[in-house]
């Protein structure tokens, strides 16, 4: 509904920026990578940055299950259907996840045409890579499916090399979805072979259904599965801030209207009409159904290259890794400009970082492009501790200036301050009792502040993620390993405070313990559904709140992931104005 909007007010050349900043006006839900890359749209990330950063959840189900709008926009037209695609999977995924809408797109949109369901996959895995788990995981239930072996006993082959305990992750879905559609006898057992698959089932029956509504229209579907969903539509809570279709009739016709704009546009070999012809079917024969060069150029491309669209330039700010910035250590961000005009530009780039950082070689830089030349161009950012406060954005402006500055071109690009972490341990005297007292938790005054702890032996360091790589400090054995930061907030407020562990983890703010769990599960770090024992609300306080946190590693590797995020209306969104990016005025360090 909301991608239905954003080709109807923004036009059918849409792009990963305007399906970001749709995110950002009308959908609110936070489920899993939804709120980490919304988070991150906040921060002033844009895609496919936006949808790789700090997201534990880039080769899930979030955008495989939005691939059905493309198909309908581009029957028949794969290679254009999943253009459309990529743009809209890489602003909250990466890899796999993109891979999967970009596959389900193209199978849906060549469904519109041929039916046979080998076909149909063969030009889905033509547009992904081959050497991807998704492709993979297809491929194995295709391959098994047609060596005669039972469903059931598939699923256990492709759990077995594909299988994640994450329930959303892709691969093995995707697979599940195969499955369904290949060893079904009829579309109640396709669908019911697809959901008793287990794991993300709201997608797997979706998605196959939604195939099977492409392949057979609705007088395919039987009455017992179509009569007790009705022709109504109802958006959900976490859509908002516009008008949609109510009906199935108003949707199919306002996405026929999109399709026929599409089709006219990008595709015209195709015609929509009530019925084939035999010079329809005939025609299909001559098609080239498979064009997924520009697809492939595509997913080829770093997740941490920005491209943008300024008037006569295509400016790309490559981070050339994370988008952060800690103190001291020098950052190389890569600028290009390519001149998509039909003329000879020239000109000035000129870099202005925040107030206070330095900037390796000249700020100014001049170029001359003919028209679709291009040119890149380094900066090196440092950020002096002695000098400034990094934050959670800081912003570096930029001007295109042309000749006689008879025109400027502005931009901007954020740079996250990665949050400063001191880290204890590990201590290999420790016992299996997490509630076992070390002498670092004597260290805690009655605010929870730990005062100066470098000087009681934690070592400070960044964490640019909140994946802590926790087991890094344990060196492969059993033991303790404890980290403290301060936060500052800007006011008062209630948080949810997570801290996703495979083992043991206790967790004091501001000198109470809110977790203290000792479980060997493996647990995705869901900022809107962790495991009780994970997750708690606790108040921070205006100025500085001080977190420790205490792993207990057994026998086997720890994982430690850690958020807060907001509480209101149990929306769950990641905070912005939170900050452990500097040091406390009273010195915690």
């Amino acid at each position: 509904l909301v991608w239905l909007h954003a080709l109807q007010t923004r036009g059918i050349d849409i792009d990963a920026q305007d399906l970001a900043q749709e995110w950002l006006d009308h959908i609110i839900y936070p489920f899993c990578e939804y709120g980490y890359s919304q988070t991150n749209l906040r921060k002033g990330l844009r895609p496919p940055v936006s949808g790789r950063y700090n997201n534990w959840f880039i080769n899930c189900m979030g955008a495989p299950i939005r691939s059905e709008i493309w198909a309908s926009i581009a029957p028949g037209a794969p290679h254009v259907a999943a253009e459309y695609a990529y743009n809209d999977a890489i602003v909250d995924h990466a890899e796999e996840g993109v891979y999967g809408e970009v596959f389900l797109t193209a199978v849906e949109s060549a469904a519109f045409i041929e039916s046979d369901p080998h076909k149909l996959l063969d030009i889905g895995l033509a547009f992904i890579p081959s050497d991807c788990r998704i492709s993979r995981a297809v491929r194995m239930a295709i391959e098994l499916h047609d060596a005669g072996c039972d469903w059931l006993t598939c699923r256990e082959r492709i759990l077995e090399h594909f299988g994640h305990y994450d329930m959303t992750n892709a691969p093995q879905n995707l697979a599940f979805i195969t499955m369904g559609w290949l060893y079904g006898r009829d579309y109640g057992d396709m669908l019911c072979k697809a959901v008793n698959c287990g794991y993300d089932t709201d997608c797997t029956g979706a998605t196959l259904g939604s195939i099977l509504g492409i392949l057979y229209g609705a007088s395919g579907v039987p009455d017992d599965w179509r009569k007790p969903i009705g022709e109504q539509i109802i958006a959900g809570w976490g859509i908002v801030n516009f008008d949609y279709p109510t009906s199935i009739a108003d949707l199919t016709q306002q996405t026929y209207e999109i399709a026929r704009m599409v089709i006219r546009a990008r595709c015209p070999h195709i015609r929509i009409a009530p019925d084939a012809d035999e010079s329809d079917l005939s025609a299909k024969e001559r098609i080239q159904w498979v064009q997924p060069q520009r697809i492939h150029e595509l997913l080829q491309r770093s997740w941490w290259m920005d491209e943008r669209k300024l008037r006569d330039f295509i400016v790309t700010i490559d981070y050339q890794g994370m988008p952060t910035i800690t103190y001291d250590r020098p950052k190389v961000v890569r600028i290009e400009l390519a001149n998509r005009s039909s003329r000879d530009v020239e000109g000035q780039l000129v870099v202005q970082p925040p107030t206070g950082w330095r900037l390796k070689a000249s700020r100014e830089t001049t170029f001359t492009l003919t028209p679709q030349q291009s040119s890149h161009f380094e900066f090196t950012f440092i950020a002096p501790e002695k000098d400034v406060r990094l934050h959670t954005s800081n912003w570096v402006h930029c001007e295109i200036i042309g000749r006689k500055r008879t025109t400027t071109t502005t931009f901007d690009f954020a740079l996250i301050g990665e949050p400063i972490w001191f880290i204890a341990g590990p201590f290999r005297e420790a016992s299996v009792d997490l509630n076992a007292s070390l002498p670092v938790e004597e260290l805690l005054d009655a605010d929870g502040k730990i005062a100066n702890p470098t000087a009681h032996g934690f070592q400070r360091v960044t964490i640019p993620e909140n994946e802590m790589h926790i087991e890094e400090w344990f060196n492969g054995k059993p033991g303790v390993v404890y980290a403290y930061t301060a936060i500052h907030c800007p006011d008062d407020r209630m948080v949810k405070l997570g801290a996703i562990c495979n083992d043991g983890v206790k967790v004091w703010v501001n000198g109470d313990v809110v977790i203290n769990q000792h479980e060997h599960v493996d647990t995705a770090p869901m900022q809107h559904g962790a495991p009780t024992g994970l997750r708690t609300h606790a108040q921070l306080h205006t100025g500085w709140n001080y977190i420790l946190i205490k792993v207990l590693r057994c026998d086997q590797p720890v994982y430690l992931n850690f958020f807060i995020v907001d509480t209101h209306e149990n929306r769950c969104h990641g905070f912005v104005d939170l900050e452990n990016t500097y040091l406390s005025d009273a010195g915690h360090q």
